[in-house]
């Protein structure tokens, strides 16, 4: 079989084809159709009649050293796959497959959720949890950590690493910021933890397409700063209490007055008791039943007789 020229491949007739042989096995086929195309091929005539034919391509779009250069190629897998159509099909889905696994990956990558994201999960958690410092959470994340860090803030979390958050920390102590360093520490690793199990919590998801992928907390590395945690050992003693319950009336309005004084006689914290309404005080059992608390259990508060003049006389006066 005579190699193939480009003047050949010009000079054959409608209605004809030109061929020259390929290594390892074949031959490429120039077919000029009556309808005026000239198609590449490649063939290979087998001894049980069943003969390989695919089309290649057509000319000029295609050149003869391009189409030599795939009718060699495709010579080399019919030398290794006799059966050229079911590698064409083994070929076909193995391309799909891959194609799907990108897709779902670049999808994947695009419903990743960032820093901003996931504190802002972590607080909408607190509030659907009915956590009333929600939005302290909330202030304290935006500005210590989203507002002065904006790229992290855009920065994917599960990229976020264990030097980013010393860097936020960092920041904090540089502008003498002591004990809200600890706290801004405690939320981010209480953010990431929720991270950690996002993906697979419904409860959480709620049907939403967002992602984080996180497969460990980079706050757990950073210990609390101890220094910045003060304990108070500092308590009233019974004389100085006694001042401050007989002189609270005179230099306080009587409700402020009655307040402290029930702050006293319960422990409350002054935001608990603020969060208070009258249907939750029973005088007639000397109790009241605190809803809303910081670790969202319910409190049965029991009073004594001193809370229960103070409380009688504010509810006669609500």
């Amino acid at each position: 079989m005579k190699r193939l020229t480009d003047s050949k491949v010009k000079a054959c007739p409608k209605g004809k084809k030109v061929s020259t042989a390929v290594k390892p096995t074949g031959s490429l086929i120039l077919w000029h159709k009556n309808s005026g195309s000239r198609e590449w091929y490649y063939r290979k005539q087998n001894k049980d009649g069943k003969d390989i034919n695919e089309k290649i391509g057509t000319y000029p779009k295609l050149s003869l050293a391009e189409a030599q250069k795939k009718a060699e190629q495709i010579a080399d897998i019919v030398y290794e796959h006799p059966n050229l159509k079911e590698f064409r099909k083994e070929e076909a889905i193995t391309k799909q497959h891959f194609e799907d696994t990108k897709k779902a990956a670049e999808a994947k990558e695009a419903s990743l959720g960032a820093l901003a994201d996931l504190c802002q999960v972590y607080v909408d958690k607190m509030k659907n949890e009915g956590r009333a410092s929600f939005k302290k959470v909330e202030q304290a994340l935006n500005r210590y950590v989203l507002d002065p860090f904006p790229e992290l803030a855009s920065k994917k979390a599960n990229a976020i690493t264990t030097e980013d958050i010393a860097t936020i920390l960092s920041g904090m102590m540089d502008k003498g910021i002591t004990t809200h360093t600890n706290r801004t520490r405690g939320d981010l690793h209480a953010a990431f933890n929720v991270g950690l199990c996002f993906d697979f919590t419904p409860a959480l998801r709620q049907d939403s397409k967002l992602l984080f992928d996180i497969h460990n907390n980079p706050v757990t590395r950073i210990k609390p700063t101890k220094k910045y945690e003060r304990a108070l050992m500092r308590y009233l003693s019974p004389d100085e209490l006694q001042s401050v319950w007989f002189k609270a009336p005179e230099v306080m309005n009587p409700v402020y007055s009655a307040l402290l004084r029930i702050m006293i006689c319960t422990g409350f914290h002054p935001a608990e008791l603020l969060r208070l309404k009258c249907n939750d005080v029973n005088l007639d059992e000397g109790s009241i039943y605190m809803v809303q608390t910081k670790s969202g259990v319910p409190n049965l508060i029991p009073l004594n007789k001193f809370a229960l003049v103070e409380l009688a006389a504010l509810l006669e006066n609500t």
